[in-house]
């Protein structure tokens, strides 16, 4: 025992209990205040423990899981502290192993790109990822931490998924549109909460949609041909009279069917990247050979041709197949929607990593809010007059598939009435 006044105490009653005079009425008296005031002072160094050891269960209780007391005595009061002692280490393993498995759980929410979201039983932000807080306009995910759903979460649907998770709703795949993206949502009720996790499909979504788009249109761009030669037909059973304009009919939609199934099956290859050859390509040599093509067309129409490639350009390491494919599309769209007597110009330029193939004309142009799309399958400008001229729909995406296929990538400038500008650039 270290508090002073206790000594103080004791010393004065065993001073008192020798003094030579005890036995007289003013002894007694003083050995019995002795006596009182040593038990009062005991009373007091207890009471002071005590308030020790509430002060300690009052820090735990805040957190404060490294305090401990100094134990001086071996009685209860000491026992007692202790035992106080060995909650608070326990305390303090239990939250260091918190503490670690929370930062597992922190680093699993970081790895995972979707958004994610964890929320407390009556509704609160336990734990949400960099993603889930992007999607609601956050910087991190730190910023929810401890707040209500219904503080960070605006978006209508978003906010109902909430809800249902705050009530322990479990979903399994519910779809969301969140602007210009699409989420398939679930949650998965915990004991302690609900998890949110949300799946990006606006990728699949897309590719779906064009998917069907694609089914739609080939079935339509086969279906006009079809009736046109089921028509002519027709008419020359019904008829007995083998007429040449029928048979020009016939002919023309059977040629353009043809050219359908042949961009298809082109476009085939390029995606499977099957049959591939590569070799060093003479680019002069390949828009020469590929404009003999053209040759007649341009006649018919007045068009000029400029082959602007210097002698010394380098060579291309490519596939002559696709490189030629990717060519006669890009000239036959050239030639077909020129106007009469306009020109054309085939350039090559380079630089030491990138070669740039450019192919202009002077003919109707690309309104620019279709400039996005004209490379997706069967999508056209002006569909009346690509049907007229024989267009598929498909000369630019097999340009498009041509020019990755190289690891390169197109460049389109164009304007109504002021003609196109197409730029295949390719690494060197």
């Amino acid at each position: 025992m270290r508090d002073k006044s206790l000594w103080f105490f004791l010393f004065l009653s065993l001073f008192l209990i020798v003094f030579p005079r005890f036995d007289s009425p003013a002894g007694r008296a003083l050995l019995l205040a002795s006596v009182f005031f040593t038990f009062l002072g005991v009373d007091l160094y207890r009471g002071r423990r005590l308030r020790r050891i509430i002060s300690l269960l009052r820090r735990l209780g805040v957190g404060d899981f490294k305090a401990r007391i100094f134990v001086a005595s071996r009685d209860e009061i000491g026992e007692l502290s202790k035992e106080v002692n060995e909650i608070a280490r326990h305390l303090e393993h239990i939250s260091s192993e918190l503490s670690l498995r929370e930062g597992e759980i922190e680093g699993l929410f970081r790895v995972v790109k979707d958004p994610l979201l964890f929320l407390d039983e009556i509704g609160r932000v336990k734990m949400a990822n960099i993603s889930f807080a992007k999607l609601i306009g956050e910087r991190e995910g730190r910023n929810l931490k401890g707040r209500w759903y219904w503080e960070v979460v605006k978006e209508r649907s978003l906010f109902k998924l909430a809800e249902l998770a705050r009530d322990g709703v479990g979903i399994d795949g519910m779809e969301l549109v969140l602007g210009d993206e699409i989420y398939l949502a679930t949650v998965i009720p915990l004991k302690n909460g609900s998890l949110i996790y949300m799946k990006d499909i606006t990728e699949r979504a897309r590719l779906r949609s064009m998917e069907s788009d694609l089914i739609s249109s080939m079935a339509h761009e086969l279906k006009t041909p079809l009736t046109a030669i089921k028509g002519a037909v027709e008419t020359v059973e019904e008829t007995g009279d083998m007429d040449r304009r029928f048979l020009s009919i016939i002919k023309r939609h059977t040629e353009r069917l043809i050219k359908i199934v042949s961009d298809m099956l082109t476009l085939q290859l390029i995606k499977k990247g099957a049959d591939l050859s590569f070799e060093m390509v003479n680019l002069r040599e390949l828009v020469e050979d590929v404009s003999v093509l053209f040759e007649k067309e341009m006649e018919r129409k007045g068009l000029g041709l400029e082959i602007d490639i210097p002698e010394d350009a380098p060579t291309l390491k490519g596939d002559r197949f696709m490189l030629e494919r990717a060519l006669i599309n890009l000239l036959d769209n050239a030639v077909k929607y020129n106007v009469e007597k306009g020109r054309i110009r085939v350039t090559v330029r380079w630089n030491e990593s990138r070669l740039k193939l450019i192919v202009e004309d002077t003919g109707m142009g690309i309104p620019r809010e279709h400039i996005p799309r004209i490379f997706d399958r069967f999508y056209v400008v002006d569909k009346s007059r690509s049907r007229k001229l024989g267009g598929t729909g498909l000369g630019l995406s097999i340009v498009k598939e041509a020019v990755l296929l190289h690891r390169g990538e197109i460049e389109v400038e164009s304007s109504p009435g002021e003609g196109a500008r197409f730029t295949l650039i390719f690494p060197l």
